[in-house]
């Protein structure tokens, strides 16, 4: 049965990084085991808290981006009673960004035998409030949740979980709290945003599901195939339709902004399923995309 000790949620918010990223911040050596046991037993809650804050953006993630009204003119915000684990907030480049770490709890059943546990996992989430946007980051929490469960050596199935706090609860959390200072959040339609990178040739679709009038169409590319590559008379259909979701590739050989993403364009949502190769991948995307739209 899994425990919730601090040793326990330092590990698994350890887990959500790149173990490089572990590494080169901590200037450790060894194997994950090896290393997350050391810096534990060796640092305090609130310095892990710190590295996992100034290093979420290298993490798999949900971004989520709103129109936010009226604009956001000062260089600070009052976070008296915030919702969640304050870590740290700052004016950077014209952004106010807050960084937070609600816990999160999975009740798990999980057979053979059958058990019944809890588990809790640290969310890093990082918000970013600039002009007329707010951008919510929140790092991809492991999905396999049977790697915690086994019997004698051997790994459980999990039959069911039951989230304590969902995406969608924290985001309504923090349009609660920006209510209460008159200001208001909306979900931002990326489509002009995504469409000009489309036109520009920075991204091309790996993927896409558009809306016709009458008719969905749904387009998967082989592998190292994209739409508008291949088939550029009907990437100048599928441009006229709304993108219902699409998965997008970087065609730019250089590592400025993430080298695939998944985007629901008509919500501003974008899933981004790997580790970032550099911290400021995912905040160059995402000004792209709002710069554009």
């Amino acid at each position: 049965m899994p425990t919730n000790a601090n040793t326990d949620l330092l590990t698994r918010l350890l887990e959500l990084y790149p173990i490089k990223v572990i590494k080169d911040y901590f200037n450790i050596k060894g194997t994950f085991a090896k290393i997350s046991e050391s810096i534990i037993a060796g640092y305090t809650s609130g310095v892990i808290f710190k590295f996992a804050t100034e290093n979420s953006n290298f993490t798999r993630q949900h971004v989520h981006i709103f129109n936010l009204r009226p604009k956001f003119t000062a260089k600070t915000l009052n976070l008296t009673d915030f919702p969640y684990k304050l870590i740290n907030s700052a004016y950077v480049n014209g952004e106010f960004i807050v960084d937070c770490l609600p816990l999160v709890k999975f009740d798990v059943m999980a057979v053979p035998p059958y058990e019944e546990a809890s588990i809790k996992f640290h969310l890093p989430v990082k918000i970013r409030i600039l002009n007329n946007h707010v951008i919510v980051q929140m790092t991809m929490l492991e999905k396999n949740l049977s790697r915690y469960f086994s019997e004698d050596g051997v790994r459980k199935k999990v039959v069911n979980s039951e989230r304590s706090v969902s995406e969608d609860d924290i985001i309504q959390e923090l349009s609660d709290f920006l209510n209460n200072r008159h200001m208001t959040i909306s979900r931002c339609d990326i489509h002009k945003g995504i469409k000009k990178m489309l036109t520009d040739d920075v991204i091309d679709l790996s993927y896409v599901k558009d809306k016709k009038a009458r008719s969905t169409d749904t387009i998967t590319m082989d592998e190292d195939f994209t739409v508008k590559e291949t088939y550029p008379d009907a990437f100048e259909k599928i441009m006229k339709n709304p993108l219902i979701k699409s998965l997008l590739i970087y065609k730019i050989k250089d590592d400025r902004l993430c080298k695939q993403f998944t985007v629901e364009a008509d919500s501003g949502k974008i899933a981004i399923s790997s580790f970032q190769e550099n911290i400021t991948q995912i905040e160059n995307l995402t000004n792209e995309i709002i710069g554009n739209n």
